[in-house]
């Protein structure tokens, strides 16, 4: 649960309780990403989650989440997160860590301070061709090819 509300509150950038159903929204996810060799890091201040990093398992590590709760940003902590998972990544002998980032979102200056550099960036775009059938034309029906 804590897990979850440090998430919730770092996205939000607010320190506001997150709603009832906000936060077994969150845990049902937590709990499907965790079946699907989802694994995370948590640290604490005190006894208060502070941030949490997130990734998938594979050959390659897919970085998912990193958040810090407001209270807490600007101390090192998500860095020393990402350290972590960076260090225990290169030790276990998986081919690369892949995040996908907002190019204005705030943790970029970390990712490349880092080392993390800009490889691939695509946008496909998917399109339905319509074909009216003739015989349909007068009743507006068409058919998706």
């Amino acid at each position: 649960m804590h897990q979850s509300l440090a998430k919730l509150k770092g996205f939000a950038n607010s320190e506001a309780d997150p709603s009832p159903d906000q936060i077994e929204a969150g845990l049902d996810l937590r709990r499907t990403e965790l079946d699907e060799d989802g694994r995370f890091l948590m640290a604490c201040v005190g006894n208060e989650p502070a941030s949490v990093i997130a990734w998938y398992e594979g050959q390659d590590r897919i970085l998912f989440h990193l958040a810090t709760r407001v209270p807490f940003r600007n101390r090192g902590i998500a860095k020393y997160l990402l350290c972590h998972m960076l260090n225990e990544t290169y030790e276990s002998g998986r081919r690369s860590i892949m995040l996908y980032a907002d190019a204005s979102d705030t943790p970029q200056g970390l990712y490349r301070r880092l080392g993390f550099v800009d490889e691939v960036y695509w946008k496909l775009h998917f399109s339905y061709a319509v074909k009216i059938n003739p015989a349909n034309r007068r009743k507006n029906r068409v058919s998706l090819a």
